[in-house]
């Protein structure tokens, strides 16, 4: 499968995942913190918003900053000229193993992020229907 190909569906499954995220949230919210706070129950597009308004916040300090992408940037090129000529083709390769491990890699995490979600689910429930 083409490397495009594969970052399409990624990109969708993820999109899927962020999905059952709020669900998740929302439900866990309506059982516990809204009885706890005293707040009403919040529908799904309601905590939608919130997850987004909370994403923006926190992502606002892990942007891309200019100054670091410089820093990162010239280090990779002094190490690009410590590599000795004969080893550049061994290291060539090791990187292009690396970055074909990347897929597996990036799809082991979202699904390990949705199987996180269900067990929260899933002892949010049982804790719900017993308390």
């Amino acid at each position: 499968m083409s490397d495009w190909k594969k970052a399409i569906l990624l990109w969708g499954v993820s999109f899927l995942v962020g999905f059952y995220c709020v669900f998740v949230i929302q439900q866990l919210w309506n059982w516990f913190a809204a009885p706890l706070l005293h707040f009403g129950e919040v529908s799904y597009l309601q905590m939608y918003g919130l997850n987004m308004l909370f994403g923006i916040v926190a992502a606002r300090d892990a942007g891309e900053n200019p100054v670091d992408n410089t820093r990162w940037n010239k280090a990779l090129m002094m190490l690009d000229a410590c590599v000795p000529s004969g080893s550049r083709e061994m290291v060539v390769e090791q990187l292009k193993e690396e970055s074909d491990g990347l897929w597996m890699n990036l799809g082991t995490w979202v699904f390990s992020l949705a199987f996180g979600y269900s067990v929260s689910l899933g002892l949010g429930f049982l804790i719900h229907t017993l308390a």
